[in-house]
């Protein structure tokens, strides 16, 4: 009977054994499985953030380029065309006349507008007048309808009297 007993508490002492045995095997299976699974939803939450992320930027992006579309065709209309610009020098002429200065107007070189810049057509003038009649003169051109950059300008005073040389380019659009 001892014997017995002693087969019997080894056997159940060794089918104890290995169901803890077992039990602690699947433990680490089922705990290594459950790291991997939350890093996979780690993983694919981060993913989704992301995507969430850019789905926001698309949408801010599209509802920007509508407005700078807008934007862009307005600034476009700001510009005069380059045909537009033969009234140029009609409107300079009379700018100078009604402020009492003499002018000479000369257009130079043209530059065809692209879609990154502006083009434009350089020119020369020359004035003669009163001092405070050209200073009036280039507060006219300054409010005009056109934009226009001087590369050059040199004035000589003589008393009241004055004479200038203007190097420029006035800004057109196509």
């Amino acid at each position: 009977m001892a014997n017995n007993f002693r087969k019997r508490f080894l056997t159940n002492l060794g089918v104890s054994g290995a169901i803890i045995l077992a039990l602690i095997i699947a433990t680490y299976l089922i705990g290594s499985d459950l790291n991997r699974r939350a890093a996979n939803i780690a993983e694919s939450t981060n993913e989704l953030k992301f995507r969430n992320n850019a789905a926001q930027s698309l949408v801010i992006l599209r509802e920007e380029a509508r407005q700078a579309l807008r934007y862009r065709n307005v600034l476009g209309n700001l510009l005069p065309t380059q045909d537009e610009l033969i009234a140029f020098p009609r409107e300079i002429r009379s700018l100078a006349s009604t402020n009492k200065v003499t002018l000479s107007f000369a257009f130079g070189e043209q530059t065809r507008a692209t879609a990154e810049r502006a083009g434009f057509i350089g020119f020369d003038m020359t004035t003669t007048g009163q001092f405070a009649d050209f200073l009036a003169f280039l507060r006219g051109l300054e409010g005009s309808a056109y934009f226009i950059n001087f590369s050059a300008l040199d004035v000589s005073r003589v008393n009241n009297a004055s004479n200038s040389k203007l190097i420029g380019k006035v800004f057109s659009r196509d």
